[in-house]
């Protein structure tokens, strides 16, 4: 059963893995090792992973190795690049909710340089957006220009706000 279990997650064949659940005769090693087949096969989908990360038999460790070892350093920065607006015009960026959560959850990731964080604070600066602004604000890999060409970003903008709190971190 187990064997079977873990090849209908590696497929995304959500039925079968919910029956073959439904039937207590899979281990628990068999859904840690479906949580992790899951998540690198191509072939399964979002709706089997919350499913199996939704029923809590899955190890720690799988799920960490599930989430975070699949994950290249190239996509954790290109990720956090699009949310911020890397490289675009910030008179034509805006922030939204879904690029607010993606700053939140990667600026400290150790992959994400500080010149690329440093850039989504010039750019949060730039676009008015003071949540962005206070969260990164204290990350010490930002350099000193960075800070400085936020706060001109922020001056520009006359955003009075973000000035004082760009200028105290001068």
């Amino acid at each position: 059963v187990g064997e079977a279990f873990v090849s209908a997650a590696r497929y995304g064949f959500i039925d079968t893995v919910e029956f073959l659940l439904g039937t207590n005769r899979v281990l628990p090693g068999a859904v840690s090792d479906a949580v992790v087949v899951a998540a690198h096969s191509p072939m399964s989908n979002i709706h089997t992973m919350k499913f199996l990360c939704s029923k809590k038999q899955a190890t720690p460790s799988s799920i960490d190795r599930a989430f975070n070892e699949c994950v290249s350093d190239e996509a954790i920065v290109t990720v956090f690049k699009n949310a911020s607006g890397w490289g675009r015009d910030c008179s034509f960026f805006r922030f939204d909710a879904r690029s607010v959560k993606i700053v939140k959850l990667l600026y400290q990731d150790s992959r994400v340089p500080g010149d690329v964080v440093g850039r989504a604070l010039v750019q949060a600066a730039c676009s008015g957006q003071a949540e962005v602004v206070a969260l990164l604000l204290h990350d010490m890999r930002i350099s000193a220009e960075l800070r400085s060409e936020a706060f001109a970003m922020a001056a520009i903008c006359e955003n009075g706000d973000l000035m004082v709190s760009l200028f105290d971190k001068q």
